[in-house]
C-alpha cells in the first residue's frame, strides 16, 4: 500500500529570474501604455497645430533652429514632419499597434532631441521628455527579443 506522499507528484517552482511574475507584468504593461498615450499628445497636438494654427513657430531668431522650423514649414518640408507625427501619434493610440508606433517614433524622437540640443536649446526640456516617453514605450523585452529574432549558434 502506497503512502499519500508517494501518491502526489513534486512540481518545482518556477524559476523566480527567468519570468516577471503577474503583477510585474502587468504594472509593466500599464506604464508602457500611459507613456504611449502621453506620448501621441504632442505628436497629435502638432499635427492639430500645423492644420489650424493654434501657436506660431518661435520667433528665435537667436537660434537657428526658429528660422529652420519656419523654412520647413514655408517650403512644405514640415507637412511630412507632420505626417509621421500623425501617423505614429495614431498607432500609439491603438493597442494592437503601440510597439511599431513606438519604434517607427524613436529615430523621429532622436532627431527631435539633437534637432533641440543642437539648433534650439530652449526646447530641449520637452524633447527629452519626449525621448523618454519613447524608450518606456519601445521597452517590451519579449517583443524587442521577437522583433531581434533567435541568436544563431
Amino acid at each position: 500500500m502506497s503512502t499519500h506522499a508517494e501518491r502526489t507528484t513534486f512540481t518545482p517552482a518556477p524559476d523566480p529570474g527567468s519570468a516577471p511574475l503577474e503583477g510585474e507584468a502587468s504594472l509593466a504593461r500599464r506604464v508602457r501604455s500611459i507613456a504611449c498615450v502621453a506620448l501621441a499628445l504632442p505628436l497629435l497636438g502638432s499635427a492639430a497645430n500645423y492644420a489650424n494654427g493654434f501657436i506660431e513657430p518661435p520667433a528665435g531668431d537667436e537660434f537657428p533652429g526658429g528660422a529652420m522650423w519656419r523654412l520647413m514649414r514655408d517650403s512644405g518640408l514640415f507637412l511630412w514632419v507632420i505626417l509621421g507625427h500623425g501617423l505614429t501619434g495614431t498607432m500609439l493610440l491603438v493597442p494592437r499597434w503601440r510597439f511599431a508606433g513606438a519604434l517607427f517614433q524613436l529615430p523621429i524622437s532622436l532627431g527631435i532631441a539633437a534637432f533641440n540640443l543642437t539648433m534650439f536649446p530652449p526646447g530641449i526640456g520637452a524633447a527629452l521628455v519626449i525621448l523618454a516617453l519613447n524608450l518606456v514605450a519601445v521597452a517590451h523585452p519579449a517583443r524587442l527579443r521577437a522583433l531581434l529574432g533567435e541568436p544563431s549558434a
